[in-house]
């Protein structure tokens, strides 16, 4: 009976939580979304505060991906304004690279990324507007569920911690 009732209290404190961290990245990207260019998203002090909040922010990004309100940030690697989902989708990278490849079909085997652009996902918007936000933000959903995504970032740490011992020596 005492483990029931704390479960009850425990759900009833955490919907009100879910809601002010929604309302509270709302606000932000309220903020984010008056940024002159898409080069300074990541000096955006509501963007870096997003960003701080780490991955647990990320399902609460992608409910607004699919958001097509044109924003007065300017992307000079797509030549255009960004909609508020496309900034959404840039924060969203820069808390945790996404699999370009594995999300969008597009291989950038060049490595040729916007010259001007520290946002990497940028490259992809084109492709991402193309295919459907719809498809996209479906493929994100499953990629953030998956095991895979797990044995991704392991391998990536792996990777970087020998990449760092090789520069030492």
């Amino acid at each position: 009976m005492k483990i029931q009732l704390l479960l009850l209290i425990l759900t009833l404190i955490r919907w009100p939580l879910f809601g002010q961290s929604q309302l509270h990245i709302d606000l932000m990207l309220d903020d984010v979304v008056t940024v002159d260019s898409s080069q300074n998203i990541a000096n955006n002090t509501s963007a870096i505060q997003i960003i701080d909040l780490g991955k647990s922010q990320l399902p609460y990004l992608m409910d607004h991906f699919g958001d097509s309100t044109i924003t007065q940030v300017y992307s000079s690697c797509v030549s255009r304004n960004l909609t508020r989902g496309e900034i959404a989708i840039i924060i969203a990278d820069r808390i945790e690279f996404m699999p370009y490849f594995q999300l969008t079909g597009l291989q950038n085997c060049t490595l040729s990324y916007c010259d001007a652009s520290p946002n990497f996902i940028e490259y992809y918007l084109n492709r991402i507007q193309q295919q459907g936000i719809a498809d996209f933000t479906t493929k994100y959903s499953t990629w953030l569920t998956s095991k895979e995504r797990r044995k991704w970032y392991v391998n990536r740490r792996k990777y970087f911690k020998k990449s760092k011992q090789g520069a030492r020596k």
